[in-house]
C-alpha cells in the first residue's frame, strides 16, 4: 500500500463546455436550421392564448426594448436552469453535482424541452454545492454570453445557404426555490423570504415552532371583499392592500452598494442589511404537532384546536384534515390499486407502503399527477367536505396552470381564485403549514 492519506476530500472541479460552437451547430444542421426561426415564421398566434414563451409579455417587452436584436429572427433567446443532486443517491452525502443547462427558446415547444436540444454548459463537482459562490463558477459562461450579446458570431445558416451575424440573449433562469436564492442573491428565508413581496412579505413568527409562517392572504383580496371584515382568521379586520412590486430601477438602487462584493473562499462577511440581498447579480416530517398547536394560543386563533392538558398530559384535538389509521389505509390502498395508461406516470404502487401507511420515492412527474388529478379522487371518502373542497380547488388550479396552452383571460381569473383558495385553507389548516412555498402560489398565475 502507498503512503497517501485515505481521508482526502473531493476537490471542487468546474467543467466548462463552450457555448458558441454548439449554438452555431444548430444552424449548420438541416434538421434544426429552419426550426430556429419557428417562433417568428411558423408559430400560429391566437390572441389572448399562451402556447410558447414568444406569446408572453417578457418576450414582447424584450423585443420592444431591443428592436435591432428582434429584427434578426435567428438571434437566439436562452433560458438558464441549474440545480444540484447527489449522484450516489442515499449511499453518500459527501458529493454534489451541479449542472448548468441552457434551453433554446427559438425552437417549437415539442423540441425546445427535449434532451437533444438542451445544452449542458457547466458541471460543478465537489463535496458540497457551490452555494452563493456559484457566481465564481458562472464567470466563463457569463463572459461568453456577454460576447454573444455584444459582438455575436459569424454563423452559416444551411437552410438559407448564407452567413449571418448570430447574437444571443439570456431571458430568464429556471430553478427551484433554494437554487433561486443562490442565483438571484435574494435570501429565501426569514421574514422577507418572498422575492416578489420582498420587504412587505406578510410573515409571522411561530415561537414554539421556531420558524416563520406566511399567511394573511386577505391582503390580496379586493378591498370590498366580505372576508376582509371577518374576524374568523386571525382575530383582526384586514384593511391593508397587497404588497407593492418593485421596479427594476428600484431593485437596482437597493443593490447599488453591493457593487464590489466578491465571493469565493476568502470572501468577507456581509454586514446586516434591512433587505434580504446577499449580492448584486452577476456581472417528510408532520407540521401538525404539539409545538404547532401551542402556536395557536400565541396567535389567539383556532382555539378549538389548541392543546388541552388532561391528567398531566397534553391532548391534541383532531383537526378537520386529520386522518385515522383506517382512512390512511384507504388513501394508500386507492393509490396502490390504481391502474393508469402507459406513459401516464411511473408505477406508483411501488412507492406505497401499506403497512406503514407511507408514500415515498415518487418522481417529480408522479407528484404532479397526484396533485393535479389523483388527490381529489383519493381523499373523496376520507376527508370532510370543507377540506375536500379546498383540496379540489387547489388541484384544479395547478392542473389549469400546467396545461399546454393558457388563455390570458383564464390566468386573470386564476390570479383571483388562488387568493380565495388560500384564504379557505387558512381557515382550515394550522399556521405551521403555510411556509414560503405555499405563499408563492399567489404569484404563479
Amino acid at each position: 500500500m502507498c503512503d497517501r492519506k485515505r481521508d482526502r476530500k473531493s476537490p471542487k472541479v468546474l467543467r466548462y463546455f463552450p457555448l458558441k460552437p454548439r449554438l452555431q451547430r444548430l444552424f449548420m444542421s438541416s434538421k434544426t436550421a429552419s426550426d430556429m426561426r419557428w417562433h417568428a415564421e411558423s408559430r400560429e398566434e391566437e390572441p389572448g392564448v399562451l402556447t410558447h414563451p414568444a406569446d408572453g409579455k417578457a418576450w414582447k417587452h424584450f423585443d420592444e426594448k431591443h428592436p435591432s436584436f428582434a429584427l434578426e429572427t435567428r438571434n437566439i433567446r436562452l433560458g438558464l436552469a441549474s440545480d444540484g443532486f447527489n449522484p450516489f443517491g442515499g449511499l453518500s452525502n459527501d458529493y454534489s453535482i451541479w449542472p448548468v443547462v441552457l434551453v433554446v427558446y427559438n425552437l417549437p415547444p415539442w423540441m425546445c424541452m427535449k434532451q437533444p436540444y438542451t445544452i449542458l454548459s457547466l458541471l460543478i463537482l465537489g463535496k458540497s454545492g457551490p452555494g452563493n459562490n456559484i457566481d465564481v463558477y458562472l464567470q466563463p459562461l457569463v463572459e461568453e454570453l456577454k460576447e454573444l450579446w455584444e459582438s455575436g458570431a459569424k454563423t452559416y445558416d444551411v437552410s438559407k445557404h448564407e452567413y449571418f451575424h448570430m447574437r444571443a440573449a439570456l431571458l430568464w433562469t429556471i430553478n427551484d426555490f433554494p437554487a433561486y436564492a443562490n442565483l438571484s442573491g435574494w435570501s429565501t428565508k426569514g421574514y422577507k423570504a418572498c422575492p416578489r413581496c420582498m420587504s412587505e412579505t406578510p410573515s409571522t413568527w411561530l415561537p414554539n415552532n421556531g420558524k416563520c409562517c406566511y399567511m394573511d392572504y386577505r391582503l390580496f383580496l379586493p378591498t370590498d371583499h366580505k372576508w376582509r371584515d371577518s374576524k374568523s382568521f386571525n382575530g383582526k379586520v384586514e384593511r391593508r392592500g397587497p404588497p407593492n412590486e418593485l421596479t427594476g430601477e428600484e431593485i437596482l438602487a437597493q443593490v447599488s452598494d453591493l457593487e464590489n462584493m466578491k465571493f469565493g473562499k476568502k470572501s468577507p462577511s456581509l454586514p446586516k442589511r434591512d433587505d434580504n440581498w446577499k449580492k448584486k447579480n452577476i456581472e417528510g416530517k408532520s407540521k401538525d404537532n404539539l409545538k404547532a398547536r401551542h402556536d395557536l394560543n400565541c396567535l389567539k386563533i383556532m382555539k378549538h384546536l389548541a392543546p388541552k392538558l388532561i391528567g398531566g398530559k397534553w391532548h391534541i384535538p383532531p383537526a378537520p384534515y386529520t386522518l385515522s389509521k383506517a382512512e390512511k389505509e384507504k388513501f394508500c390502498k386507492f393509490l396502490e390499486d390504481l391502474k393508469v395508461p402507459d406513459g401516464y406516470s411511473s408505477n406508483i404502487s411501488k412507492c406505497i407502503n401499506l403497512y406503514k401507511r407511507k408514500i415515498s420515492g415518487l418522481k417529480s412527474h408522479d407528484c404532479h399527477m397526484i396533485l393535479e388529478q389523483l388527490l381529489p379522487l383519493a381523499i373523496r371518502r376520507v376527508s370532510s367536505p370543507k377540506v375536500y373542497g379546498a383540496v379540489v380547488q387547489l388541484s384544479a388550479f395547478f392542473k389549469d396552470l400546467c396545461s399546454k396552452s393558457l388563455k390570458v383571460e383564464d390566468l386573470d381569473n386564476m390570479e383571483r381564485e388562488i387568493v380565495v383558495i388560500l384564504c379557505e385553507m387558512e381557515k382550515i389548516f394550522l399556521p405551521s403549514i403555510f411556509d414560503v412555498m405555499v405563499h408563492l402560489c399567489i404569484h404563479l398565475a
